[in-house]
């Protein structure tokens, strides 16, 4: 098995992980709505899921395996992005009130509508 399949099948696996997270604090808030998962699932889950998949295929074509290397190290650094947002959600789920403001994290943009 490919380092690349090694590292998509790691990922989904943190991808799930990291969405069974957020329905728990979801649910330790009281703010779980079941209508709006299959939403949440088509726009947040499963395009994440398809993009390592297409990733994972391309390496499968790649006869040399010159690719692999670039795709194991950008699927790497993806899963160590979901990592650190399961530490988030885990301190969250303890009562860890997360400010970034002491960070000099501006924040995500602000869009106006």
């Amino acid at each position: 098995m490919s380092p690349v399949f090694k590292a998509v099948w790691f990922c989904i696996l943190l991808i799930c992980a990291d969405f069974i997270a957020g329905l728990l604090i979801a649910h330790k808030k009281g703010g779980l709505n079941f209508r709006l998962l299959p939403k949440f699932l088509a726009s947040e889950v499963l395009p994440y899921i398809g993009g390592l998949l297409i990733l994972s295929f391309i390496a499968y074509l790649d006869p040399t395996g010159a690719i692999a290397g670039i795709l194991a190290v950008a699927v790497t650094s993806y899963g160590l992005k979901l990592l650190a947002d399961l530490k988030d959600k885990f301190n969250v789920w303890r009562g860890a009130n997360l400010d970034y403001t002491a960070l000099d994290y501006p924040g995500p943009p602000h869009i106006p509508r």
